[in-house]
């Protein structure tokens, strides 16, 4: 009885290990790859841009509790001359 104890304990153990880590908070996109530039379909169309302004697809996993909303925010090095230190957007 002690020995099946113990296994059961050990694998509760182990499973409340990998639900922790699997339960990470996350956040993906299929429209942005891998070194982070956005194509000209979701780069901004204005003030001397010429993108299609289209929102890129994102999805998040594991939101921590009590999550009522996200902000995403953007920065772009490649700033406008006028914009100094680049430009942010939300």
């Amino acid at each position: 009885m002690k020995t099946v104890f113990s296994l059961t304990a050990a694998a509760m153990m182990a499973l409340s290990g990998s639900v922790s880590a699997a339960s990470a908070f996350s956040l993906s996109s299929a429209d942005i790859p891998a070194d982070f530039r956005l194509t000209q379909q979701h780069v901004f169309k204005g003030f001397g841009c010429s993108g299609e302004n289209i929102s890129p697809q994102l999805s998040w996993r594991n939101p921590p509790a009590g999550t009522k909303s996200y902000a995403i925010t953007v920065f772009d090095p490649m700033r406008l001359p006028e914009a100094a230190g680049g430009t942010g957007r939300w």
